[in-house]
């Protein structure tokens, strides 16, 4: 953020400043300082952190759940064991991929690559 202020000379441009010296908040600072401000009030007044979460953490790639829901077609007419066997399978997949993709990272970054 660039103001004239009372730093340095009148009429000179000084950036980062406000008028009366003080460090300039940009506005993606202070959405992020608000957007904090805000969860950190609702997780306040949370009694049971456990039950907020259950929606998402059901719904996320470590459920059995989410596996289930995005098994093959060809597993419609499968038993409860044979999708279930499936889905733990898919739950090993995604998980050693991950794995796969860490250590690239981690060896890019070893050689000064990027690491992300």
């Amino acid at each position: 953020m660039l103001r004239i202020g009372c730093i340095g000379r009148p009429g000179i441009a000084v950036a980062g400043t406000t008028l009366s010296g003080g460090p300039a908040l940009s506005i993606s600072n202070t959405r992020t300082m608000a957007g904090r401000y805000g969860g950190l009030k609702s997780w306040a007044q949370t009694v049971d952190r456990s039950a907020r979460t259950k929606a998402g953490r059901a719904a996320g790639p470590a459920s059995i759940e989410y596996h289930l829901a995005r098994l093959d077609p060809k597993f419609d007419a499968a038993t409860d064991a044979q999708r279930l066997a499936a889905a733990e399978a898919a739950r090993s997949a995604y998980y050693a991929a991950l794995a796969l993709k860490s250590a690239a990272s981690r060896r890019r970054s070893a050689v000064g690559g990027d690491a992300a």
